[in-house]
């Protein structure tokens, strides 16, 4: 998968793959570990760690992981059921070539060399401001990605 254009379809694929992993990580955990963790956490015995608290010890494990399944998740959270239905995000940085390569996808410039006149002529920067007003910006793994206003 590119970093320049996620898809959440995929994107939902790697957090059940994280999902999974963390479940198993859990499921694994002996009693005494979990009476350590209740310990470590102050947690009464009679009540149940949250998952935030087991997933604080699996990263303390496991790492980046942890991260990348609690950022998976709350970006599916922001986006609900539309979130399955495949929600392409643009990376910031590359959104002026998404509009450039989206203009000659539609067609605008057939039988047109992008070296020739008039597509090298064209400001792209602003072809591309222009383009990210039927978009809204989204912050994931500390970066900005655009998705098209129109699904929502």
């Amino acid at each position: 998968m590119s970093n320049n254009i996620l898809d959440s379809r995929n994107l939902n694929t790697r957090l059940e793959e994280l999902q999974s992993e963390f479940d198993s990580w859990k499921d694994s955990l002996t009693p005494e570990q979990i009476a350590d963790f209740k310990e470590k956490y102050e947690t009464p015995e009679s009540e149940e760690l949250s998952d935030e608290e087991f997933s604080w010890e699996w990263e303390d494990e496991v790492g980046s992981d942890a991260d990348e399944l609690k950022n998976l998740i709350d970006l599916r959270e922001q986006f609900g059921r539309e979130w399955n239905n495949g929600i392409a995000f643009v990376k910031d940085s590359y959104f002026e070539e998404f509009a450039e390569d989206e203009a000659d996808q539609l067609g605008y410039f057939r039988n047109c060399d992008r070296n020739d006149w008039p597509f090298n002529c064209i400001d792209w920067s602003k072809a591309a401001e222009n383009l990210q007003n039927d978009y809204s910006s989204v912050e994931f793994d500390g970066e900005t990605y655009w998705y098209r206003d129109c699904w929502f």
